[in-house]
């Protein structure tokens, strides 16, 4: 079909709600995301909470899921799937497309776990990458992303578990389910990376399982490793890589807490009854 084709189309269907495949310029590229029914929805795939009867539902249209309002309050134009104006995106969502805008120093001040946690989402190819420029270079040449990569992220969308609200009580559980969630919780909790690196845990005594939930915590890709010594070496990469970026980020001068006029900490500078800015000299203090 021709581009004039679309646009006869979109003239003669301007008074027509704005749906898929209503407002395009040119022919898809992408398979247009289902939207899940409400119906049969019970709680956000945001936030897991339960929806009630006051509490409204919303599709997102970059992913089709079901959310809260809470979850849902972002707008964009999604042009891949024929949507030019903007809206309703899902917070998850929102952020990954923030990412696809980015340009390279834009991506090189995000954090790495959010690029990991990119790749991973979208399956993006990315075996045995740890570096950042590594990474930033893998989502710079899946631009624009590939059918079957929006196609993987809408099927293993991660959708929340139902949650409490506040209309359902401590006294509506009995004592022993609430024992137990919280006991079960509380051991789902990994050691973080930033512990081990402070504390100096020494990671060969840590367990595979502890290990291998630190990896996929931070998403790093373990499933062709059998050994816990490979593991182990992995786990050394990525510490490695985190204390380069912790020394990067320490090493970044702040504002924070500096004079505007002098350019020195406020707690070294002495306003006086002339109205005067002094700078006190530490070493004198000191002495």
């Amino acid at each position: 079909m021709s581009t004039q084709y679309f646009q006869d189309y979109n003239q003669s269907h301007q008074n027509a709600p704005r749906s898929p495949g209503t407002t395009f310029h040119a022919p898809l590229t992408h398979s247009i995301p289902r939207l899940k029914p409400h119906n049969a929805a019970s709680c956000c795939s945001c936030c897991g909470i339960t929806f009630r009867m006051f509490r409204q539902k919303y599709n997102c249209y970059n992913c089709g899921n079901v959310t809260c309002g809470r979850c849902s309050d972002n707008r964009a134009e999604l042009p891949k799937f024929s949507y030019f104006e903007p809206v309703r995106v899902c917070n998850l969502c929102y952020d990954y497309l923030k990412i696809m805008e980015m340009n390279r120093s834009q991506l090189i001040r995000s954090p790495t776990k959010i690029l990991r946690e990119y790749i991973s989402a979208y399956n993006l190819p990315c075996h045995n990458i740890i570096e950042k420029d590594d990474l930033i270079n893998i989502i710079m040449a899946h631009r624009p992303l590939e059918e079957r990569y929006e196609v993987y992220y809408r099927d293993h969308y991660p959708i929340a578990q139902s949650v409490q609200t506040s209309h359902e009580t401590a006294s509506d559980i009995p004592p022993s389910a609430n024992y137990t969630r919280t006991g079960t919780q509380y051991n789902a909790t990994p050691i973080s990376l930033k512990t081990i690196i402070r504390e100096k845990v020494d990671i060969s005594k840590l367990s595979v399982k502890t290990i291998k939930e630190i990896l996929r915590e931070n998403c790093i890709d373990y499933s062709k490793m059998v050994e816990k010594s490979e593991l182990i070496e992995r786990m050394e990469s990525l510490i490695k890589w985190e204390k380069h970026e912790m020394s990067r980020n320490a090493n970044e001068l702040s504002d924070d807490g500096l004079c505007r006029i002098c350019c020195d900490a406020e707690s070294n500078c002495l306003l006086m009854d002339c109205g005067k800015i002094e700078t006190l000299d530490i070493s004198v203090l000191d002495t």
